[in-house]
């Protein structure tokens, strides 16, 4: 998508053009249709512009309004376009145009900072209000678009990516050591933190007002744990799941040029095709395209054909890209932050074929996993809800569900694991895991570094919830909330922009979020059927091989391959004594060699923590070794 800048000196210093300047060329990508500066004062605004929409060819931001005394950068989408004009309308506020950064401003003078819970769609804005003398900045619920930021008390800089706050030259580049020890064992928790212990981000749902003195920071919406969906029938969801849905993809069709879509075959980006293809002509030009892998686990073509034959496309081919040390130290060196991972690198060439195609704005079907996917823990609401004759139906068909995490466990290690282990605590859990020699933090992470961070308590610390939700709600939460989840969808937005697209994804619809929550689990899994919704919803849409399909593509080949060639770049394991992450005391290179050979050797092993050493490898000797890069 575009860009965002801002500048906002608390102590009332008149801002720096030259440093907006050099915060809009360090994303200079972003903008193929130009890059502007705004300064007023102690506040200046930038911005990269990708024009996606009909709308936004007549648009210039930053979007300023002298006389209501408001300045805008905003890199996003409404989708609820209509429904916030009529509102604005009524209160008297009629647009000067019809762009989407002008919807915003006025939804912002009418509703001030109730404003972005208002806003349907993707978005991430800095807004200045000369007459409160305070920068409103917000970001949309499911953390599509990015925001970052520091303060230090005398000046708040925020922006898209991390290296445009880095250019200046004051703010420190110091490494977050407790981020970093999380990221040892896989993953990220706190969505709010980065690598920089300075450095933050501006969470999803959330809004932040500047003021001299004051950062105050709100959650404009969050789930509603009360909200509850509940029909007679089956067929009531489907009906209900498939409206909603083609709603959440035709408010994303807007464009300049036609719209691009991933098709993997799956059932989610499938979905997603059918539904467009299902809606008509709202668009100028259509086209899928999919990625072609020669390994066996990987291929799906029989599938995309199958979806391309129903409804008369032309596939558009590419290769796998598999990425080698140079992409991913090139990465490393641009953002200076992490870069592209193997699974998500494979992209590339399918997005250059794309943007080479004419395509600014690519449909996916990123979503579906999470929020329709279903959740193991169900089986702990059955008990708590005292549905003891369906839990024992349900641990007795063990064998049908098709999620890794239940096969094999058996109706008692079910009942232990899933059922019970949910109901406990998390202080007896980490008690109970410490005395079973249960460990999160894996064994090369340095045992000094761990113990000094009481890591292995950070791991088992459960991220944010809120009350009411049951087991299986909590899960859905929780990955919405990781900080893993928050960095995926950055990074596919980040790749994305690289190559001038828009990504734009259905299922992070505010709306279908909030459905997900709202339906029974059941309507998420049933035995032998992960997506129950999305295959009732798909009748008519989907060829039914693909709506009856249980099985998905593997792709740890990419995992494997990527982590070997990196490792072998960074000098092998005869070099691990000298890493920087060892030198910096926060791994054992013997332990690590150790158990890279282990896990190296093993088809079903977890490797991303050891991908998150090369990672942090590479970031540490580009970023780290000196004060800049």
């Amino acid at each position: 998508m575009s860009g965002i800048a801002a500048v906002y000196h608390l102590d009332g210093r008149p801002a720096d053009r030259r440093l907006i300047g050099r915060m809009l060329d360090a994303v200079a990508y972003r903008g193929p249709d130009g890059l502007n500066s705004w300064v007023d004062g102690p506040v200046a605004l930038g911005h990269a512009m990708l024009c996606t929409t009909p709308e936004a060819m007549g648009e210039h931001q930053p979007l300023v309004d002298e006389q209501a005394g408001l300045a805008l950068t905003i890199d996003g989408r409404v989708d609820n376009r209509d429904e916030l004009k009529e509102l604005l309308d009524r209160q008297g506020l009629r647009l000067a145009g019809d762009t989407d950064a002008e919807i915003v401003l006025r939804a912002y003078q009418c509703w001030g900072e109730q404003a972005p819970a208002k806003i349907l769609g993707d978005f991430a804005f800095a807004l200045w209000d000369g007459r409160k003398r305070q920068l409103f900045c917000a970001r949309d619920f499911a953390s599509v678009q990015p925001f970052y930021y520091y303060c230090d008390g005398r000046t708040f800089i925020c922006a898209s990516e991390p290296q445009q706050i880095l250019v200046e030259p004051n703010v420190p580049g110091e490494p977050d050591e407790k981020v970093i020890g999380v990221y040892l064992t896989g993953l990220l928790l706190d969505p709010a933190t980065t690598l920089y212990r300075d450095l933050c981000k501006l969470e999803g749902g959330c809004s932040m007002t500047v003021r001299p003195g004051n950062i105050y920071r709100r959650r404009y919406f969050d789930i509603d744990p009360a909200k509850r969906i509940r029909y007679r029938t089956d067929a009531e969801y489907a009906e209900h799941f498939g409206t909603l849905f083609k709603e959440a993809v035709r408010c994303r069709l807007r464009s300049i040029d036609g719209v691009a879509a991933e098709l993997s075959g799956g059932l989610d980006s499938s979905l997603v095709v059918g539904s467009i293809e299902s809606l008509g002509p709202p668009v100028s030009r259509f086209e899928t395209f999919s990625i072609k892998f020669d390994d066996p686990q990987a291929d799906e073509r029989g599938f995309i054909d199958d979806v391309a034959a129903k409804w008369g496309l032309r596939t558009n081919w590419s290769a796998a890209f598999y990425a080698k040390f140079p992409t991913y130290l090139a990465d490393i060196k641009r953002y200076r932050y992490l870069g592209t991972r193997p699974n998500s690198a494979m992209d590339t060439l399918m997005h250059r074929a794309m943007r080479e195609r004419g395509y600014r704005v690519v449909m996916t079907g990123q979503g579906g996993d999470q929020w329709f996917g279903g959740s193991p823990d169900c089986f702990a609401d059955l008990l708590c809800s005292l549905r003891l004759v369906e839990l024992y139906r349900l641990l007795g068909e063990e064998a049908a569900f098709p999620t890794r995490v239940l096969a094999g466990q058996g109706r008692l290690g079910l009942l232990l694991r899933r059922a019970l282990w949910p109901l406990v605590p998390p202080e007896p859990k980490f008690l109970i895991n410490r005395l079973r020699g249960v460990r999160l933090v894996p064994s090369f992470v340095n045992r000094e570094f761990a113990r000094k961070l009481d890591l292995e308590r950070v791991r088992n610390t459960p991220t944010r919830q809120i009350p009411g939700l049951s087991f299986a709600q909590r899960m859905m939460f929780q990955v919405l909330n990781l900080g893993i989840s928050t960095y995926f969808a950055e990074l596919n937005e980040r790749e994305c922009a690289m190559v001038g697209l828009e990504g734009r994804h259905p299922f992070y619809d505010r709306r279908i979020i909030e459905f997900a929550f709202a339906i029974p689990e059941d309507q998420r899994c049933r035995p032998r059927a992960t997506k129950y919704i999305i295959r009732e919803a798909g009748r008519g849409l989907l060829p039914e091989s693909v709506r009856q399909r249980r099985d998905k593509a593997e792709f740890s080949n990419l995992l494997l391959h990527g982590l070997k060639d990196v490792t072998a770049a960074l000098g092998g394991e005869t070099a691990f004594n000298s890493f920087a992450v060892a030198q910096r005391g926060w791994i054992d290179p013997s332990e690590l060699r150790r158990v890279y050979r282990e896990k190296i050797a093993s088809p079903s092993a977890n490797l991303w923590p050891l991908w998150s050493v090369m990672e942090l490898e590479m970031w540490s000797r580009e970023c780290l070794a000196e004060p800049r890069c």
